[in-house]
């Protein structure tokens, strides 16, 4: 996963060929979707789920 990587949002955005909005968007659906507030607490919740 890119974001365990430590990477920012734009290089992420870089690597999959994205706009830096996409990859915000989808980053806040994400952590919507695991109930967490940033980063950080989705990579540790992440780690919990395997």
């Amino acid at each position: 996963m890119l974001m365990q990587r430590g990477l920012s949002n734009e290089a992420i955005a870089m690597q999959l060929t994205l706009s830096k909005q996409t990859v915000r968007r989808y980053a806040t659906t994400i952590y919507e979707k695991l109930g967490v507030k940033n980063r950080v607490q989705a990579i540790v919740s992440d780690g919990q789920l395997a």
